[in-house]
């Protein structure tokens, strides 16, 4: 179910009133009963995920300044 696509539709009196569409972020079972289970899900954005990457870099032996004309 992960990093699958998805499509949420909402419809009111059968009829559609809005459709989300993402990448399955989050998928967990609940609680069970006899004849039901509940679910809960996270639908995303797919440019959600560009949020999760970071940029580092090191500067070794460099001054404060030299990195900043490095980096501007």
């Amino acid at each position: 179910m992960l990093d699958r696509s998805a499509t949420l539709t909402i419809l009111q009196e059968g009829v559609e009133q809005r459709s989300i569409t993402g990448m399955v972020a989050r998928f967990e079972q609940g609680n069970t009963g006899l004849h039901q289970t509940t679910y809960q899900m996270s639908i995303y954005p797919d440019l959600w995920r560009t949020t999760l990457r970071q940029n580092s870099r090191i500067f070794q032996q460099l001054d404060i300044a030299a990195i900043l004309t490095m980096l501007l």
